[in-house]
């Protein structure tokens, strides 16, 4: 049995709609409690019931991104059965099935069955409690294989479940599975089953297992958002939702039983973006979910908001497009849309997770860097980062006080000679007025129509080219509280250069690309900072990691780059499924075009 010891991957084919996903998470769940460095993956369809649908999970050292190759596939979806033996499989592979679906490719000696309505038979529940519970069998059996303690699962069940005839017919149907490989398959696995068990450690006691989308929903409650707005849209709803059902828990009613916040579903995604908007103007931290499709519908009261100078966040969960393209796939094919959005002479600040932590800590900045620029301000999440869960330390609150900008109160006012809502600082920035601030000096006309200083309604082209110089200025400036970009810099020729998910696929590029000589620049944020540019400059090749076909970000970065030295390549990969180290590895080789020197260190580590 040729397996790697160090890395094995299950694939679990499931249809869509049949309950595999909490099946499935019930088994990443016991994984990662049980001291597995594990990663976990679900490939969906849009369609609600009936397409086929995979979870993968790799056990491994440290990596976070999935390898080409399935150790193990558990095939429970007759329809899919045979195509994927095909996609998702080697010789090489292990085939689990179930012997209920009659299909079964006669070449392949690595296959093992059971008779899930076989297993049920002993369980006394209706049929369509049994139909409910019969995922549990093959988690079970997996459980097994993997050395997994049925305590473990007990205890997630009980979390999971309510209701204890629930939680124990679901943990029947799971020792149903368990029993099952103990007493016909164990002796098969024993070699695989203890190599597996040299990849467990002690279970963490400081790393949390959570989606992006819902550390995301956590940072804006943290952060004081109280109004979050949305359209439900595929694969940025859940923050929306985890928000709302996060901030009902968390933040308490006042002491007339009202609400501190409020979470509106808007009848499209223009309503809801303009909601944001109003909402800030009058005061309040407000924000939006949507993805691509949505922030198509959202740029002209992005342009309001920019040109107004209002605060504004929003979050992207970007997908696979264009138009309705693939909704439940991940991309990052947003870049350009959003750092450009709306019409007209605009750009703005974007924040580039990677993380869940920084899915939690870049709310905090996301709604400070808006306010105090009044701006729009957007975090690019991706459906990869967003719906899947990720190993991360526990999430900290900062230590900084929340930044509400230059807002002036009815004693500011007091002390002014007067006031031009317009007029900016040295940075370009402003002040402004919240309404209902009691003073003869606060009220101003808002307007995304030409104005001048004072607010007051202008065609003069001179003050309509010094509106829009300050707005450039005072994004540029921006760049000084937005997260700065981690470098590695050994004074290699070649320097590559990456952003969002990407980064999960080191350090295994490095094991990918060992004897190669390079460093490394993670984008963060945009606008491009100066450091950026400077290590694009210093080298004589940089190749820019993006998952999308045109390469956005290395667009931008060409746009800025003055250096004639530099040779900026791209790397792409744009199929709408995660990004895998030996899929970038491979096409960075090829662009290189040279062969690896013979040594077996990496060069650079971040």
């Amino acid at each position: 049995m040729s397996v790697s010891f160090f890395d094995f991957q299950i694939i679990i084919a499931s249809p869509n709609g049949s309950g595999s996903l909490t099946a499935n998470r019930l088994l990443h769940k016991a994984l990662f409690r049980e001291g597995f460095h594990v990663v976990g993956k679900n490939i969906f369809p849009s369609n609600i019931e009936g397409l086929p649908t995979y979870y993968i999970l790799r056990l491994s050292e440290s990596y976070n991104g999935l390898k080409s190759q399935n150790d193990l596939y558990l095939g429970l979806n007759p329809q899919t059965f045979n195509k994927d033996l095909t996609d998702f499989t080697t010789s090489e592979s292990l085939i689990f099935f179930n012997q209920d679906q009659k299909s079964l490719a006669e070449d392949r000696p690595k296959q093992f069955s059971a008779s899930f309505r076989a297993l049920g038979k002993d369980i006394e529940a209706p049929i369509k409690i049994k139909k409910r519970i019969s995922n549990l069998y093959y988690v079970g059996w997996t459980a097994a294989l993997l050395g997994l303690k049925p305590e473990t699962f007990k205890t997630l069940l009980q979390e999971t479940f309510k209701s204890s005839s629930v939680v124990d017919l679901n943990f029947q149907a799971f020792e149903k599975g368990y029993e099952l490989f103990i007493q016909e398959h164990a002796s098969e696995f024993t070699e695989l089953s203890a190599h597996i068990s040299t990849l467990k450690k002690e279970p963490p006691t400081d790393q949390i297992l959570i989606e992006g989308n819902q550390a995301a929903a956590l940072g804006w409650v943290d952060a004081g958002c109280t109004v979050a707005t949305w359209y439900p849209i595929t694969p940025s709803s859940s923050l929306v939702e985890s928000f709302e059902n996060y901030v009902e828990h968390l933040r308490p009613k006042s002491s007339k039983g009202k609400n501190h916040y409020a979470v509106i579903q808007a009848e499209d995604e223009i309503s809801a973006v303009c909601a944001v908007v109003g909402a800030n103007w009058a005061g309040a931290r407000a924000a939006t979910a949507t993805s691509g499709p949505g922030l198509s519908l959202m740029n002209e009261a992005i342009g309001l908001a920019y040109f107004a100078e209002i605060p504004t966040v929003v979050w992207d969960i970007q997908r696979v497009g264009p138009s309705t393209g693939l909704p439940t796939r991940t991309s990052q094919g947003d870049v350009l849309s959003a750092y450009y959005s709306s019409h007209g002479d605009t750009f703005h600040p974007i924040l580039l997770p990677s993380t869940i932590n920084e899915c939690y800590n870049m709310a905090f900045t996301a709604f400070d860097v808006s306010e105090y620029y009044q701006t729009p301000v957007f975090v690019l999440s991706d459906l990869d980062l967003g719906m899947n869960t990720w190993v991360g330390p526990t999430l900290k609150q900062p230590s900084s006080p929340l930044n509400r900008g230059k807002v002036l109160s009815e004693i500011d006012l007091e002390s002014l000679p007067d006031f031009q809502r317009y007029l900016g600082d040295e940075e370009g920035v402003p002040s402004r007025t919240l309404p209902g601030t009691h003073h003869k000096l606060a009220p101003y006309m808002t307007r995304g129509s030409g104005h001048n200083t004072d607010a007051s309604y202008s065609e003069n082209p001179d003050v309509y080219e010094d509106k829009l110089e300050r707005l450039k200025k005072k994004v540029l400036n921006a760049r000084a509280r937005l997260p700065q970009p981690r470098i590695a810099n050994a004074n290699n020729s070649l320097g590559l250069m990456y952003y969002g998910t990407t980064t999960q696929i080191f350090p295994e590029i490095f094991n990918l690309l060992s004897g190669y000589k390079f460093d490394l620049c993670e984008v963060k944020s945009l606008p491009l900072h100066d450091e950026v540019l400077e290590f694009a400059a210093s080298h004589e090749q940089i190749i820019v990691i993006e998952q999308n076909r045109d390469l956005q970000l290395m667009q931008i970065l060409k746009s800025q780059l003055e250096s004639p030295k530099c040779q900026v390549m791209g790397v792409s990969t744009f199929n709408g499924w995660p990004i895998q180290a030996e899929t970038v590895a491979h096409k960075i080789k090829a662009l290189l075009n040279v062969p690896a020197p013979q040594h077996s260190e990496p060069e650079v580590t971040p």
